[in-house]
């Protein structure tokens, strides 16, 4: 009898921690992490897989449209990473390490794969990108990512110093200096050294940005509706400039993650989703599943490799009926988002089922000590 008292107590209790970490994570911001990676795919199927270019007439204008839409993406990862870390406390080496093992587990893992059924030869280049995927740039974002990691507590602590009046300026100066001027500066050549939004640089101000309207709760009083207008303003700007602007004029101008309408669209977003409530257990658990599992989704689809086999492999779509080609531009990418997902889901079991998460824990926790120790003795 105690015995079952102890397991309904401790059963209580796991029930109470998870509707308490539930009440806490914004489960809008979730949605949209999960809805922010498959705009970042279908911008991928468009460009790499190869539809955008062989589209003319109306699939043209209506590709381009999708583009517009969902090019905001990458910055409303960003954006997130700041919005949901800038009140936690960082364990940077713990969460380097199971990023790193990450993303190490599909470069080795696809790399091995390609070689055991002879679809590449193996050479000394592929194997160092494979092995040392972070170093090498393998994926752009992560290697940007890992950079911001390191200086998370720092951007956090900067946050926390201002006050509400200086975090609005700082957000100010922030879009003015490294989205408006480098934006219209671009002609000329790059300024800030932001390299279209490729960059550590790029992250951190989307950080600051996103950590600060958390904090400071800016928005907080906009209507939905507001952030709904001004995004499709700011879409069909971009779209209008792609579609009537000159090809010596730079077309594709406002076509940068550092443009100031992609820009204002990723807030807006926030906006919208910072304010959705989720209830009902069903939605909740597949909301929290499938959140955990978008970066993975990125690994996957953007694995050199497995980019390789992609690129172009969608060019027909791009002429297919007017009618039907929006519902491919949609369909096409839900499947591709769903096959990733379900990839990335047996990969977290599998390391749940060999305790991978774990042996970080304790290893990261051993240095994190160490680490601290030798700061002590240096701390004169």
């Amino acid at each position: 009898m105690p015995s079952m008292i102890c397991v309904e107590s401790e059963r209580q209790n796991n029930m109470n921690n998870d509707q308490a970490e539930t009440q806490k994570r914004n489960l809008g911001i979730d949605l949209l992490r999960i809805l922010s990676m498959y705009m970042i795919v279908t911008v991928h199927f468009l460009g790499a897989g190869g539809v955008r270019n062989n589209t003319t007439g109306v699939n043209y204008a209506v590709a381009w449209f999708f583009e517009a839409i969902c090019y905001c993406a990458v910055d409303c990862y960003a954006l997130i990473s700041g919005y949901v870390n800038c009140t936690k406390k960082i364990n940077r080496i713990n969460r380097m390490m199971k990023l790193w093992l990450q993303v190490i587990y599909y470069t080795i893992g696809f790399f091995l794969i390609f070689l055991l059924t002879k679809t590449i030869r193996f050479n000394v280049k592929d194997a160092i990108h494979a092995v040392l995927p972070i170093t090498t740039s393998h994926y752009w974002y992560v290697t940007a990512y890992m950079g911001l990691l390191v200086l998370m507590p720092y951007l956090n602590t900067l946050i926390e110093g201002l006050n509400r009046n200086q975090a609005a300026t700082l957000i100010v100066v922030l879009a003015l200096t490294f989205s408006c001027y480098a934006t219209f500066a671009l002609r000329l050549g790059d300024p800030m050294g932001l390299n279209g939004g490729y960059s550590m640089l790029w992250l951190i101000i989307l950080y600051l940005i996103g950590a600060s309207m958390r904090r400071f709760a800016f928005f907080e009083h906009v209507s939905p509706r507001v952030f709904i207008i001004v995004m499709l303003l700011c879409v069909c700007l971009t779209w209008l400039w792609k579609m009537t602007v000159p090809a010596r004029l730079s077309p594709s101008w406002f076509f940068s993650y550092t443009s100031p309408t992609v820009l204002i669209s990723a807030v807006c977003l926030i906006g919208i989703f910072m304010k959705i409530n989720v209830s009902g257990k069903c939605a909740i658990g597949v909301i929290r599943a499938s959140a955990s599992a978008t970066l993975g989704i990125y690994l996957i689809h953007e694995n050199e490799l497995i980019s390789s086999l992609l690129t172009g492999r969608f060019s027909y779509v791009g002429s297919i009926t007017f009618w039907v080609f929006p519902l491919c531009v949609i369909l096409f990418p839900a499947f591709l988002f769903l096959v990733c997902l379900i990839i990335e889901k047996a990969r977290q079991g599998l390391f749940k089922m060999f305790g991978a998460d774990r042996l970080i824990d304790r290893l990261s926790a051993g240095i994190d000590a160490r680490f601290n120790r030798i700061l002590r003795k240096t701390d004169y």
